[in-house]
């Protein structure tokens, strides 16, 4: 079993460590994973390859003892390279640059662990613990006073990366992680090779690419390297994890829905309570959507031209109205949380944005508008009925509004989820368990950093089918003329599994885009 380790969550429990005390640890999610899965049934996952706690990457397991055993030999025999990649920084404040670091460094250090199972260089050749270690370094890329480079470790020591970077005065850097603040090791375990049957030479390879919060970290350009940083979206947003299926486990949600949400019973009044976070989330990690997808789709939708006048309603940090003003647009953002908006104003001072919710437009405070959207928010306000009717209330007649949303009928948090069949070969479904039924659903929009701790994050999803908007905006005065189910654009790691994952992802739709235009006899 390998399984994608995310930062903050350690490998196994540390001595003197309780079950009941610890942090989840991975071993445990690989025990319950053994538990689920009928082809893992009655296996006892045992951690093979080490990670710090505090990094990411994959990590093997074996599902007895004895393979255990055998695969902890076989990485440590040399012939199994794995492939970590880090952002380093020079140790103290000496006169050290990533331009000193020579493109290519093949280390060697002989390491030994003392009787209290400290582990270090060797102190010589006399030293009967020492056991040699090598990596080698590649600099993918590089920044003002830090690096991206690529580790091979050809040998398998407690500490070999970090000790082999201090002999040549550098170290991984340590960043809070963006929920809890706690370090997050800027290193990533990204390939490795798992021996073969039945003689046990280099069998599959599997990569995972480290997020691009490496690359933002360092300062640097994006690495030529295929494969090496997940692919970096436009104006230097990174890209993001789908819901849809992929290697490693289960992927992040897809898209925090913007901030006119309608609060649950005792909640704010505004989505200020999650305003920094999104902020975070969508710099470092979750704008390819938006990049690839959503925003060409929504502009291709509303048809553009210069002079027209744009409203985005749930603009959160006005990701559309910087798109549309770049084209000669008038646009104005509003939004219910004055933080996202202060976010949006400061980022793009081209647009006008104002805080106001998206229930209750003031066409005498706003004014009227040629075009309209409402991007990947609709399914978190209630009642929807009120956002159509007040955005009918700013178009002007003949006016269009564009909606995006997560799909109803196949990504509903809670109602729909993946699945494998158990034919030959395997197919992919998405299993689908309500949909007529509208509901109400908290989300956690952290899963990762509150299974590890971290405040969780929430926010309120509402479920409606498709019939549902389509006569909401009949009863607002518009008349449906378009509407387009969008596939994801992400393509799975090589692997057993990828053609499969591959053709699913396309053949269910992870999103809806509904284009109206609001009939000439409405009453503003």
């Amino acid at each position: 079993m390998v399984l994608d380790k995310p930062p903050g969550m350690p490998v196994s429990l540390r001595p003197g460590e309780r079950v009941k005390t610890a942090p989840r640890t991975l071993t445990l999610v690989a025990e319950q994973v053994a538990k689920l899965v009928p082809v893992l049934a009655g296996g006892k996952p045992r951690p093979v390859t080490p990670l710090d706690p505090e990094a990411s990457g994959l990590v093997v397991f074996g599902l007895d003892d004895d393979t255990a055993s055998s695969l902890k030999e076989y990485f440590r025999s040399g012939d199994a390279p794995r492939t970590v990649l880090a952002v380093i920084e020079p140790i103290g404040q000496g006169s050290a640059t990533p331009a000193d670091l020579p493109e290519h460094v093949n280390l060697t250090v002989e390491m030994r662990s003392d009787a209290r199972g400290r582990v270090g260089p060797a102190v010589g050749e006399d030293d009967a613990r020492g056991k040699a270690a090598r990596t080698s370094m590649k600099v993918l890329s590089r920044g003002r006073t830090r690096a991206v480079v690529e580790l091979t470790l050809h040998t398998e020591r407690p500490g070999q990366v970090h000790i082999h970077l201090q002999t040549i005065g550098w170290r991984v850097v340590a960043e809070p992680t963006r929920a809890d603040g706690r370090p997050r090791l800027l290193l990533h375990l990204a390939r490795l090779t798992l021996p073969g049957e039945p003689k046990g030479g280099p069998g599959p390879a599997l990569a995972l690419p480290a997020p691009p919060s490496f690359v933002l970290a360092a300062g640097a350009p994006v690495p030529d390297a295929p494969g090496a940083v997940a692919r970096m979206a436009r104006k230097g947003q990174p890209a993001a994890k789908d819901d849809g299926p992929r290697p490693g486990g289960p992927a992040a949600p897809v898209q925090p829905a913007q901030s006119s949400a309608a609060p649950a019973p005792g909640a704010p009044k505004s989505w200020d309570h999650v305003a920094e976070w999104y902020g975070r989330h969508l710099r470092s990690g979750a704008g390819d959507h938006h990049d690839d997808l959503i925003v060409p789709g929504v502009i291709r939708l509303l048809g553009p031209a210069p002079g027209q006048q744009i409203l985005d309603i749930a603009c959160g940090e006005g990701l559309l109205c910087r798109e549309l003003s770049a084209r000669g647009v008038d646009t104005v953002g509003v939004d219910l949380s004055p933080a996202l908006v202060d976010a949006a104003r400061e980022a793009h001072r081209a647009a006008r944005y104002e805080v106001g919710d998206a229930r209750s437009l003031d066409a005498g405070a706003l004014g009227t508008f040629d075009a309209a959207a409402c991007v990947m928010a609709i399914m978190n306000i209630d009642p929807a009925s009120e956002v159509l009717k007040s955005a009918a209330s700013v178009l002007k007649p003949g006016g269009t509004l564009v909606l995006v949303l997560l799909h109803p009928a196949f990504r509903t948090p809670g109602r729909t989820s993946w699945g494998w069949d158990s034919g030959q070969p395997a197919r992919q479904y998405r299993r689908v368990d309500a949909y007529l039924s509208e509901s109400r659903k908290e989300i956690v929009m952290n899963p990762g950093a509150a299974s590890s701790g971290a405040e969780p994050v929430t926010t309120v999803t509402y479920h409606r089918p498709i019939g549902a908007y389509v006569n909401m905006l009949g009863e607002a005065g518009f008349v449906v003329d378009a509407m387009e189910e969008w596939a994801s654009r992400r393509v799975s790691e090589p692997g057993p599994r990828a053609k499969e994952e591959n053709r699913a992802r396309l053949e269910f739709p992870l999103l809806l885009a509904i284009r109206a235009r609001l009939a000439a006899n409405v009453d503003a």
